[in-house]
């Protein structure tokens, strides 16, 4: 099965790793925190969360 990629926007990264982690979400991988992005696991049928900083995000929604 293809992996499935859901990509939010959030204002506060280190806040958003704590509080899924806390749910139980697994790390994508040892290198799952980056500057713009935290990256989780969930499920079992190969969904991938992008957590990205706001700003960030708006660039890739961005229709200017």
């Amino acid at each position: 099965m293809e992996n499935v990629w859901l990509n939010l926007p959030v204002k506060n990264l280190d806040k958003t790793d704590h509080f899924f982690r806390s749910l139980g979400f697994q790390p994508n991988g040892e290198n799952y925190k980056y500057e713009e992005l935290v990256s989780f696991l969930a499920g079992t049928n190969g969904l991938i969360v992008h957590f990205f900083k706001q700003k960030i995000f708006e660039k890739f929604v961005s229709a200017k």
